[in-house]
């Protein structure tokens, strides 16, 4: 299947009362109505970069020393949270480490700031007792045992930590002691509590199975004489864990009975919802190269995964989009909740909302917004990391903010940058961004291998400020200093009931205008924290009605006459009660606590989520593909274009299913409209290359050169059009190409092989011999070169300079064969038969 590999839809004080009641789950009010206000005229957001103002030094080691070893491309994350309970967030950047053999002491660890107060921060890492060597990828703080202090894991490769916080500003490793098993590569984890028992549990996501003596074999050289960074496709996924809390300091793996493995999952990101509104909280889970994941909770113990039926995932057969970054959010100040997901380079960060269905959103129907929502077109040419929602402006709309670098240097083929810059898409409302221009010194500007990223007000003046991390790189601090013309409402949340954090309340902020809507949550981003309290943006003018407050345990808290420009503490059932406003208006003021009101709930038919036409389209069209039922096939996408114009990957379908069909004239045309709307070389030239796997390679050089015009600077797509003439004969049309994909990148190795063997087999031997050289001189290893070189040599007679250069290649390659027979044949020819035996009998070995 073509499409099905390529493309994705929908695609980290006192203890509680350890037996709170359940929350009610008979059915009740819909769910609140479509609201279609927009956000005010928008102003400048402006951040300030301060990361050696604040006293924050670090340098990411990724163990980097030549030898290209996977986990090298990955970085590290950071975030934010209070270690001290001081009520500042201090900082935590996660660090490598060299690999085995050549480590040297000092060895670089994690490095934990601590917050002054004063905008500066404090290396405390020594003192607090994190200064522990390790491959670390991502961490993840939260109060496990209810004791009002914020203990710590950190994942890493092979070596995943958990730390208790003894309160005193120092911890304790407790690993082995709470249960956390060793030996896999963790990258995102979350503490929640899936039960709903009061006791925060833990979820950790696992990436690959990965040692050297899996790469190490491998050739990963990409047409160059070097090993370059392999692809995760040579890599078993290692699935998720689950660890529920047993009360007594103990975690236990619940991951079989729980149904949430997923052992062939390469996870690099989770995000925490509640996308149907029943209080049991879901996880929605980013792979690199395998399904993303959509796990419900069924209130009893157990998930189960129903990405497809959603439509999050688009179907089955696999995905190939690499989610990286995940974050959810009810982007329109409504009931609609919304996923976005960071992607590889020609793929677009995706946004999957629910759909909308009268006057309320169908819970379990989502559809990948990203070409509506404006975000398909400035991501298609990053590679995305770290990604999340935030207020940037305070106008009370969820911003989104993502950090881009690449995994290996690609500028030379496809002009994408290795550094890349950060971006920031403002909420224009009614699912639409815009991208916000990155202003001088702003931190936005720069370009970094961006990875990690969280945010947090660790000034204290009411806005969010950002902490990004780079690999093998720095890490920045950025201030927000947007013109203050808005207010805000900064919450804290403490159960008593439920976990102490409060970690899954779900917050509703009313105002006269509006319903502000967020979770408190850890994970989302990549591999990073962000603060656990809430920021609602307040318009000037806007009046605060009331803050209702959903905890884990079914209390709803109710709290009125709050004053804006501060921080208020929610804590659960803290007052008097009064009957709580979402099941009918009490009178007086102040706090209200009340048993859970009933949680919107959506009937099924025979255990499945409800029908949706445009899923149902297209799981129609995608069986017919399957099934190689062309005909019905096309009918079925064009439904779903009917229902949903903006479908490219349907489009990327009827193109490839018209082809087939021999409607090449109308195949043009919806190839011309899909470059229109995506016009984006890479997104193109990595649409022909899976033409190509699928044998339509007239198809895929009518792509490549779409691809070609819409980029004249990158030399991939029409040195993959001179590969395809090559191997078709066309020698002329190859030269032809090769000559433009070196026009654009002169120093292209490929194409000046494919150059000198198109020459060859037009018989212009010494134009053939000129471009092999070159290439020598740009890279004196490369053994195909020579190789080549050789075979013109015994071609022309020049039987010494040949027994040359299948010398150099058989020092270059001692393990092939096929080097040593070259070799041999040639020895034969100039009459030296003894020493031309002894290299065939090297062959055969």
């Amino acid at each position: 299947m073509l499409i099905g590999t390529l493309l994705l839809i929908g695609i980290a004080g006192g203890c509680s009362d350890p037996s709170p009641q359940p929350m009610a789950t008979k059915p009740s009010a819909p769910i609140p109505e479509v609201r279609q206000s927009v956000p005010p005229q928008a102003g400048a957001i402006r951040f300030t970069e301060m990361t050696a103002a604040a006293g924050i030094v670090f340098r990411h080691e990724a163990g980097a020393s030549g030898k290209k070893w996977y986990p090298e491309t990955m970085g590290a994350g950071g975030g934010f949270f209070d270690y001290d309970g001081d009520g500042l967030v201090d900082i935590l950047l996660i660090n490598g480490r060299r690999w085995p053999g050549e480590r040297q002491a000092p060895e670089p660890t994690m490095h934990l700031y601590r917050n002054q107060g004063d905008g500066t921060f404090r290396d405390v890492t020594r003192e607090s007792g994190l200064a522990v060597p390790l491959y670390g990828m991502g961490f993840a703080a939260a109060d496990y045992d209810n004791d009002g202090d914020q203990d710590l894991l950190v994942t890493g490769y092979l070596q995943t930590l958990f730390f208790i916080n003894n309160g005193d500003g120092t911890c304790t490793e407790a690993t082995d002691k709470v249960g956390i098993r060793q030996g896999k590569w963790a990258t995102a984890a979350a503490f929640f509590d899936y039960d709903r028992d009061g006791l925060l549990d833990l979820l950790i996501g696992h990436y690959v199975d990965w040692d050297p003596s899996k790469e190490e074999r491998l050739e990963c050289t990409y047409g160059t004489p070097h090993k370059d960074y392999c692809a995760v496709k040579y890599f078993a996924g290692q699935g998720l864990t689950l660890y529920r809390n047993l009360g007594d300091g103990r975690f236990r793996d619940v991951t079989a009975q729980a149904g949430i493995a997923a052992p062939s999952a390469r996870v690099l990101g989770l995000t925490l919802v509640d996308f149907n509104q029943d209080g049991w909280p879901d996880v929605v889970v980013a792979n690199d190269l395998t399904p993303s994941l959509f796990f419900a909770n069924n209130g009893d113990g157990t998930f189960r995964e129903i990405g497809v039926q959603t439509g999050m995932v688009m179907d089955e057969g696999g995905v190939a989009f690499a989610g990286m970054g995940i974050d959810a959010a009810y982007i329109n100040n409504d009931a609609q909740l919304c996923v976005a997901i960071g992607n590889f380079t020609g793929q677009p960060t995706t946004l999957h909302c629910q759909v909308q269905r009268g006057k309320t959103y169908h819970p379990g129907v989502f559809v990948e917004q990203s070409p509506r929502a404006g975000l398909a077109r400035p991501t298609l040419r990053w590679v995305t990391f770290g990604l999340f929602f935030f207020d940037a402006d305070l106008d009370g709309w969820q911003d989104l903010f993502m950090v881009n670098g690449h995994v290996n240097n690609e500028e030379r083929l496809r002009n994408v940058p290795y550094a890349q810059s950060p971006q920031l898409f403002r909420n224009r409302g009614q699912v639409a961004f815009e991208e916000v221009p990155p202003a001088a010194g702003s931190g936005l500007d720069m370009r970094i291998i961006g990875r990690g990223a969280a945010y947090a007000d660790y000034d204290n003046d009411g806005d969010l400020d950002l902490l990004l991390t780079a690999n093998q790189g720095l890490a920045y601090l950025l201030r927000n200093d947007t013109p203050r013309t808005n207010h805000f409402l900064r919450v804290t949340t403490r159960g008593t009931r439920s976990n102490r954090d409060g970690i899954g309340a779900r917050l509703r902020l009313h105002t006269g205008r509006r319903q502000l809507t967020s979770m408190v949550r850890t994970g989302s981003s990549y591999l990073s924290q962000s603060e656990l309290p809430v920021t609602f943006g307040l318009v000037s003018g806007e009046q605060i009605e009331r803050l209702e407050v959903l905890w884990p345990s079914g209390t709803v808290d109710v709290y009125r006459h709050l004053q804006p420009d501060a921080t208020f503490q929610a804590r659960e059932g803290a007052s008097r009660k009064f009957p709580s406003p979402l099941m009918g208006e009490g009178e007086g003021g102040g706090v209200a606590s009340a048993p859970a009101p009933p949680i919107p709930t959506f009937p099924r038919e025979g255990g499945k989520e409800p029908k949706e036409p445009y899923l149902a389209a297209k799981r129609s069209a995608m069986a017919h593909y399957q099934g190689g039922r062309i005909d019905a096939a096309i009918q079925g996408f064009e439904q779903v274009l009917q229902q949903l114009p903006t479908d490219y990957i349907a489009q990327q379908y009827l193109i490839e299913l018209y082809w087939r069909r021999g409607a090449k004239a109308k195949a043009r045309t919806l190839l011309a409209d899909l470059t229109r709307a995506l016009p984006e070389a890479n997104f193109l030239t990595q649409f022909a290359v899976h033409l190509e796997e699928a044998r339509l390679h007239d198809l895929a050089d009518e792509v490549y050169r779409e691809a070609a015009r819409l980029d004249p600077r990158a030399p991939e797509a029409p040195y993959r059009l001179g590969k395809n003439a090559l191997l078709a004969g066309q020698y002329d049309e190859a030269v032809a190409r090769f000559h433009e994909a070196l026009n654009r990148q002169p120093n292209l190795q490929d194409a000046l092989q494919g150059l000198g063997l198109a020459y060859a087999a037009q018989g212009k031997i010494d134009q053939a011999e000129a471009q092999f050289q070159a290439l020598l001189r740009l890279a004196p290893a490369f053994p195909e070169a020579y190789t080549h070189l050789g075979k013109i040599y015994a071609r022309t007679g020049r039987l010494d300079e040949a027994i040359a250069a299948y010398t150099k290649v058989v020092s270059l390659e001692p393990n092939r064969a096929q080097g040593y027979h070259n070799l041999g044949a040639v020895l034969a020819a100039k009459g030296l038969p003894g020493e031309a035996m002894l290299q065939f009998e090297e062959a055969l070995r």
